[in-house]
């Protein structure tokens, strides 16, 4: 009677993990798959078609903001005007000097990391480590966050909002 008992709760136990494994094999990754009346249609999710332009268009933008030296420290905002809104250029030109500094510097950017909020699909968080060199060799590596709120106009990605959140800093280096 044990036995019985014993091999009843094994073979339900082996159908449901084996209807479990069945059923992740058919999942498929990135579609969804409807099956009505004999007819197999398939949905490519709309979200993630762009999520790969959205995070492009931004860490573009932002290497090409960021990455300035003596030649091109004042001339940089014009290549923001056409991928920003207008209160964001201004924003970023209060920021910097109205006059080119006569030492010579460069900022690089190393390395830019962009996400998306799942829950405010126009809001992306950026990563970006820059090196900013002045002449004689001394240099500064940071990393900062940026949110960036980025929207389509008339067909065009463009950042509507941006905003500095803060600089990382290890706290206790290895």
């Amino acid at each position: 009677m044990k036995q019985l008992i014993f091999t009843a709760v094994f073979a339900f136990t082996t159908l449901v993990f084996a209807l479990l494994w069945i059923g992740s094999l058919t999942v498929s990754n990135g579609t969804k798959e409807v099956v009505a009346s004999n007819t197999k249609v398939t949905h490519e999710n709309p979200i993630e078609a762009t999520d790969d332009t959205v995070l492009t268009f931004t860490e573009s933008t932002l290497k090409k903001f960021f990455t300035y030296n003596n030649d091109n420290y004042l001339t940089r905002f014009n290549e923001l005007e056409n991928r920003a809104d207008r209160t964001v250029v201004q924003k970023m030109k209060l920021t910097a000097a109205t006059e080119m500094p006569e030492i010579q510097f460069n900022n690089e950017v190393l390395e830019i990391q962009s996400f998306l909020d799942p829950r405010d699909r126009d809001s992306v968080l950026v990563v970006l480590k820059t090196r900013y060199t002045l002449a004689g060799g001394n240099t500064h590596e940071r990393k900062e966050i940026i949110n960036a709120e980025v929207v389509k106009n008339k067909g065009q990605w463009i950042i509507k909002e941006l905003e500095h959140q803060g600089e990382l800093i290890p706290e206790n280096p290895i």
